[in-house]
């Protein structure tokens, strides 16, 4: 277990994610386009970086998979894949399932946190769900994830990040709240900000590509960036 699940304030931090989503998860798909920038341009860049051949069927797990959306566009990019989709919400994995079906897809109720992999993997993928981890609980949970990836597996994350400075930081915040305002009021907004300060642990980008060289990977890079979103992988 990481040190996140053994606090306790960690423990109810994560119930309220879980009864977040759960209330939110039919509306998630409409939302999310509002919230992050360029959502779908960022999934496609980590789709795109699944470094097999289209037609291989290869084994991926998505942590946090939400309703699915990355693991849809696995799925059409590599029509032989067998995907686990792992998420903390009842109704987003009931969402997950809708899109995906049962046919080489299978659905795994769990807060990632405290997930331990029971299997091997060519590819471990999350978008928008490791910033719920205890940040000293990072380290221990990249190192599952190395130990469940294959030879020549890659670990692919997409997320929202902290800079390394304050002034970027701000900038940073500032185009986020540029991007929330053209399409969200001004409650709307205030809420967002309540949440991510309640909810999210997000980390210093680069504070985690040095955790992935330190527990094993290879090559960790940075694969696409805007301002605090970002997708980063590394591979085995």
């Amino acid at each position: 277990m990481t040190a996140a699940c053994r606090d306790p304030d960690s423990k109810k931090r994560m119930n309220a994610v879980r009864a977040h989503f759960n209330g939110e998860a039919s509306g998630f798909d409409a939302a999310v386009t509002k919230t992050i920038p360029h959502y779908r341009e960022m999934l496609e860049a980590l789709v795109s970086a699944v470094p097999f051949p289209r037609t291989q069927g290869i084994d991926v797990i998505d942590l946090g998979s939400g309703t699915g959306n990355l693991s849809l566009m696995i799925r059409k990019r590599f029509p032989n894949a067998n995907i686990t989709c792992l998420d903390i919400s009842e109704r987003m994995l009931e969402i997950c399932r809708s899109k995906l079906g049962e046919g080489k897809a299978s659905y795994v109720l769990k807060d990632l946190s405290e997930y331990s992999f029971d299997a091997k993997y060519d590819a471990v993928v999350s978008s928008l769900a490791l910033h719920h981890l205890e940040v000293g609980g990072r380290q221990q949970f990249f190192a599952k994830v190395y130990g469940a990836l294959r030879d020549g597996g890659a670990f692919l994350n997409a997320d929202i990040f902290l800079a390394s400075s304050a002034p970027w930081q701000e900038l940073y915040l500032r185009k986020w709240r540029d991007f929330l305002s053209r399409s969200l009021s001004a409650g709307e907004i205030s809420e967002i900000n309540e949440r991510y300060r309640r909810e999210d642990r997000p980390v210093v980008l680069l504070e985690d590509l040095r955790r992935l060289g330190e527990s094993g990977f290879k090559n960790p890079d940075i694969l696409w960036k805007y301002y605090n979103f970002a997708v980063y992988g590394a591979t085995k």
